[in-house]
């Protein structure tokens, strides 16, 4: 039910801000399957101003600081993502359609001028024959 088309991809992709980074070592001593690695996400808060519903309170927290660490699902992007694509794609179709329209228009611009300068020739040499027989 209530099913909508995704509108504004392009702007709603542009607000997003693709990180990567690395664990803290406290991070990394209280959870130990972290690896010494980069790793590639969004900033939560950043994330939730976005996708507001893709980012909730994981009931976690660091000792260094009391506010609860967020949790985000990254879904919503991969699909608006491919959205935007999409618009990319049927954009890409336009322009191209329209470079070869143009480039059509360009050669026969190119013939038409071809054209006018061998009649430019003719009319020069009619010229000359008629300047020769005054």
């Amino acid at each position: 039910t209530d099913i909508s088309e995704i509108n504004n991809a392009f702007e709603t992709i542009l607000k997003l801000r693709p990180v990567k980074f690395r664990y803290t070592e406290e991070w990394k001593q209280k959870h130990p399957g972290v690896e010494n690695r980069m790793y590639y996400n969004f900033v939560a808060q950043e994330y939730q101003d976005v996708f507001p519903e893709s980012v909730k309170g994981s009931g976690e927290y660091l000792d260094s600081d009391q506010k609860e660490l967020l949790q985000m699902d990254s879904y919503n992007a991969q699909i608006v993502a491919i959205k935007a694509v999409q618009e990319l794609i049927l954009q890409n179709r336009e322009q191209q359609q329209t470079i070869e329209y143009l480039k059509e228009q360009v050669t026969e611009l190119q013939t038409e001028k071809s054209e006018l300068a061998l009649l430019k020739e003719q009319i020069e040499a009619l010229q000359e024959i008629v300047i020769l027989d005054k």
